[in-house]
Order: structure tokens, then C-alpha cells, then sequence
């Protein structure tokens, strides 16, 4: 297992699976949601501050960073996310 449990209760809601990471991409610079890439897929979003990506970067085997579009920051449940995340590495 890469990450520790969630630790709320499981939501059972709907939702879009993406199975490419270029949706994803599309989908988190829509604002639907927010997504772990590879930084070097989204550099030039960053750049533009399209897209948003908290905290630094870590060594590991694997890279992970959350995107997300900044107007999207103060969101308690992005916040909760980025928390238990950054409790990961």
C-alpha cells in the first residue's frame, strides 16, 4: 500500500474514474477535482498558474504531486486532503 487509510468514513458517492492522465489534467484545470501527476506532465501549467501544487518535493522511487487550479485552495475538503497527504511523505 503506497498511502496509510483515509481516515474519515468512505464516501459511497459517484464519480469519474480517468484512466488517462491527460484527462485528468483536463479535469483538474476545469475545477472538478484535483489530481496526483507527474510534475513534468504539467510544468507549463505551472508556470502559468493554472494549475496549483502545495508543499515541496520529496525523494522517492515514485513522484506524486497534487494539482489542483488555485481559486480551488481554500476548500476544507481540499485542505483535509492535502493534509492527510502531506502526513504520507
Amino acid at each position: 500500500m503506497v498511502f496509510a487509510p483515509w481516515p474519515a468514513t468512505p464516501v459511497d458517492a459517484p464519480g469519474a474514474e480517468l484512466r488517462l492522465t491527460s484527462h485528468l489534467i483536463q479535469a483538474v484545470r476545469a475545477g472538478i477535482g484535483i489530481g496526483l501527476v507527474p510534475r513534468i506532465l504539467v510544468e507549463e501549467e505551472l508556470a502559468k498558474a493554472e494549475l496549483y501544487s502545495p508543499g515541496g518535493a520529496f525523494a522517492s522511487q515514485r513522484s506524486y504531486y497534487l494539482i489542483y487550479p488555485p481559486r480551488n485552495e481554500a476548500l476544507p475538503s481540499l485542505r483535509a486532503f492535502r493534509s492527510w497527504l502531506l502526513e504520507q511523505i
